[in-house]
């Protein structure tokens, strides 16, 4: 009996600590972390929902499944809600001012370009203006970043500070299906 409850505190302190690397890829500014974190994402998921049915949601592991599922989805829903709420903050703020050289630049290309140009085509006329473009704005993009970041970031700190130590004392998570 107590060899069993170690091995399913060890899946379980797994599926946690692949949750929090998954979160720390996400933080890199790399295709490849970006790539893995997905993949991570998808196996964590996987997972959690198989013990999930496996065990149900009375267990010691299907509850905490339950529980990193509904905090995967509510961090997914409440990030869309905080990005929507950034944008509709920066938009109508951004100053396009620095960007307008390169704006011509493009206008005189001509639409018959602009419809057929690709990244590589349009980044080397744009790239002159982009550092001049951040500096005018890098305050209004840092204020956006923490608006679209802080609200996530505090509920996943709340769900895995609360999941975590019930998972380290072997006690199932109550309410495991409740987003707050």
């Amino acid at each position: 009996m107590i060899e069993q409850a170690k091995a399913d505190s060890k899946k379980i302190t797994g599926l946690y600590s692949g949750f929090i690397l998954v979160i720390a890829l996400t933080a890199l500014p790399y295709i490849w972390a970006a790539g893995l974190s997905l993949i991570g994402l998808i196996t964590i998921l996987f997972c959690a929902y198989r013990w999930k049915k496996q065990f149900g949601i009375e267990n010691f592991i299907g509850s905490h499944s339950a529980f990193i599922i509904s905090s995967i989805w509510a961090a997914g829903l409440l990030s869309v809600i905080s990005v929507a709420a950034a944008s509709v903050y920066m938009l109508p703020a951004i100053d396009y001012t620095a960007f307008n050289p390169c704006a011509q630049t493009l206008a005189n290309k001509g639409v018959a370009f602009a419809e057929s140009a690709g990244f590589n085509d349009i980044w080397p006329l744009a790239q002159p203006c982009i550092h001049n473009f951040i500096t005018a704005n890098f305050s209004l993009l840092v204020q956006s970043a923490v608006i679209a970041i802080t609200p996530v970031a505090l509920y996943i700190i709340y769900r895995l500070g609360r999941g975590i130590p019930s998972a380290l004392k072997g006690q199932p998570v109550k309410n495991p299906t409740r987003w707050f």
